[in-house]
């Protein structure tokens, strides 16, 4: 219930306004979505982020899409040129970059409507609280795995996976 009071109050007790708690909600679903074991997912994080500031949150949407549009001319047009110049180019290649490359785009974005100190402490928290966890629970899948081994030796740093495995003997294949 922690994150909740900090979404509510903020970090120092001051009260957050609606964009803002609904920015640390924002930050807070793609932080735990950022841990799943799917990496389709954790791919298209970025995108759902922005999808999420423009939709969501309500940015400045029209001012914020115009640069989004930008970039992405920009970046259809270099990749044009790039296939004129270099028959090998493989523009499929070139488009899930701009995927994995996605993350980048938030640099783009104005979040000054929104984002004063108050709301960073809030996501300060907020991060605190489930790096916090991921770790508590690192370290209870490293204890169970020396005790089944005996010592913290051998493959014991093996089993240890965080929350993105939720197992205790490390043999996931996911």
């Amino acid at each position: 219930m922690a994150i909740a009071t900090f979404t509510r109050a903020g970090a120092a007790g001051v009260a957050l306004a609606p964009r803002q708690r609904r920015f640390v909600h924002l930050y807070l679903l793609i932080l735990l979505l950022a841990f799943s074991p799917l990496k389709a997912v954790a791919l298209v994080l970025p995108l759902l982020f922005i999808a999420g500031l423009l939709f969501y949150v309500g940015t400045r949407a029209r001012h914020n899409l115009r640069n989004l549009s930008l970039v992405a001319i920009f970046y259809v047009l270099l990749g044009a040129l790039q296939l004129l110049a270099a028959p090998q180019f493989s523009p499929l290649t070139y488009a899930l970059f701009a995927v994995t490359a996605s993350s980048f785009l938030v640099f783009f974005m104005d979040l000054r409507p929104f984002a004063d100190a108050h709301t960073i402490r809030s996501l300060r928290q907020v991060t605190l609280v489930v790096l916090t966890v991921e770790a508590l629970f690192g370290l209870l899948q490293g204890a169970v795995s020396a005790a089944r081994h005996g010592t913290f030796d051998g493959g014991v740093g093996d089993a240890v996976a965080g929350t993105i495995y939720l197992e205790f003997d490390g043999t996931s294949t996911l």
